[in-house]
């Protein structure tokens, strides 16, 4: 988004700048089967998901930090499944490649990778949520309790923001039915539309989530044959 800013439109950034291609290759592949069944499933999704979200608003789960941690998540979720499945499949139905659609695209590519971004940080948060409520009641009250969970949660919030400003974009190409950082108009420079935020996230939520979950089932390994057992099962949440 910084470059939208520093050179004033879309179309004007160097690098997005579609008048390069060939006009015979700004056009994609129409796939009207799979972008049908994206759309049918984004909107069956995003209903299932509005009474979850209402379920959590109750006024005696709400005042629970991880509830406002798991609305919170679902929000950002159910923003993430409009631009990965319905918007998606409405450009899949017309063929869209970077090119057709080239503000549409930045704009929504920037969108998801916040949505992206912002739900893998507030989902680490749930996790080290269920487990010190268990572990450390205490220090679960003293980092989460009351407010503190709202103010915490604005850190996925920045984090989001952050990787839609200062980094690349994802641009969708029907023709592979995918979102990719290259918009595929320069094929030579293909390594400059890298987003090194976005490959550091998916490394470190894959290293932090397998030693969160190792730890928890570590637990549950001692406390096994214990009264605490059921207890704890039902504090995380996993069992």
């Amino acid at each position: 988004m910084d470059l939208v800013f520093k050179y004033g439109g879309v179309l004007n950034i160097p690098d997005y700048n579609c008048s390069a291609l060939p006009e015979k290759d700004r056009v994609g592949m129409k796939r009207p089967y799979l972008g049908t069944i994206s759309i049918v499933y984004g909107i069956i999704a995003t209903l299932l998901f509005l009474p979850c979200l209402k379920v959590c608003l109750t006024p005696n789960l709400i005042k629970l930090s991880c509830y406002k941690i798991m609305f919170f998540v679902g929000v950002v979720d159910v923003g993430a499944i409009f631009m990965c499945s319905i918007l998606t499949g409405w450009l899949a139905l017309h063929g869209a490649v970077f090119c057709n659609y080239p503000r549409m695209i930045y704009y929504f590519g920037e969108f998801g990778l916040c949505a992206w971004l912002c739900s893998c940080l507030a989902n680490i948060l749930l996790l080290i949520n269920r487990i010190l409520n268990f572990k450390s009641p205490n220090l679960a009250d003293t980092i989460f309790e009351g407010r503190k969970t709202i103010y915490l949660l604005t850190l996925p919030v920045i984090y989001g923001l952050y990787s839609a400003i200062f980094t690349r974009t994802i641009c969708f190409n029907s023709t592979y039915y995918a979102w990719f950082f290259d918009p595929f108009i320069f094929p030579d420079n293909r390594y400059d539309y890298s987003n090194d935020l976005h490959s550091f996230n998916n490394l470190a939520v894959v290293i932090c989530t397998c030693f969160l979950y190792m730890y928890v089932g570590f637990m549950v390994i001692i406390q096994w044959g214990k009264s605490e057992v059921q207890s704890f099962s039902k504090k995380v949440g996993f069992l």
